[in-house]
């Protein structure tokens, strides 16, 4: 499954489904590898998140996110998460995108922040930063940037996840290097190998 945000509508005869955000830009979830994906039904829209339901080698409501600064970038997700548990699906959840989050701008009084989420994932949903759980490194101390603000090498930051349900066997993580990746976006792809 591929996650993309940012993304004018795709072309071409690849299998897709495009949830538009902006007028040009939204977010693209491409289902590969025997495994299909069909928008799912909610009670209400969701405001940091996209709902896609996953059949193949194994079934999961996938929440493309794109968190943004009109819905107060990860505090959306903390409604979007009340939506998903009115829902009442019973298939395990992965959440992956860009989060626009990291441990760092956690401060003690705000309402919501990337600690919460972390914690609120992992004690309601069952799942991990499938990142964190390979590396064995804490939120806020990442050693591989995601996202290099306005493109520039010294504002590296580490703001895209893949939430992964506890259970599930990890492979492998990594963040794509700099190459052809770095001429195409200012973020980096998460790659996430499971064992499902």
């Amino acid at each position: 499954m591929l996650v993309i945000q940012e993304l004018p509508r795709p072309a071409g005869r690849v299998p897709f489904i495009w949830f538009p955000v902006r007028p040009s830009l939204g977010v693209a979830v491409i289902a590969r590898n025997g495994f299909s994906a069909r928008r799912a039904r909610l009670p209400r829209p969701l405001l940091g998140a996209h709902a896609v339901d996953v059949s193949g080698p194994v079934s999961f409501r996938l929440l493309a996110v794109w968190t943004r600064a009109e819905h107060r970038y990860v505090q959306s997700l903390a409604g979007d998460l009340d939506t998903l548990k009115a829902s009442r699906s019973r298939r395990p959840v992965v959440l992956a995108g860009d989060f626009n989050s990291n441990s760092i701008w956690d401060r003690p009084g705000r309402p919501f922040d990337h600690g919460r989420l972390v914690r609120r994932l992992r004690d309601q949903l069952g799942v991990v930063s499938a990142y964190h759980a390979w590396h064995g490194v804490a939120h806020g101390a990442e050693p591989h940037a995601t996202h290099y603000f306005l493109r520039k090498r010294e504002r590296p930051y580490h703001l895209d996840y893949c939430f992964v349900p506890e259970s599930w066997p990890i492979r492998g993580v990594s963040v794509g290097g700099e190459g052809a990746w770095a001429g195409l976006s200012d973020h980096r792809p998460v790659v996430v190998d499971l064992d499902v």
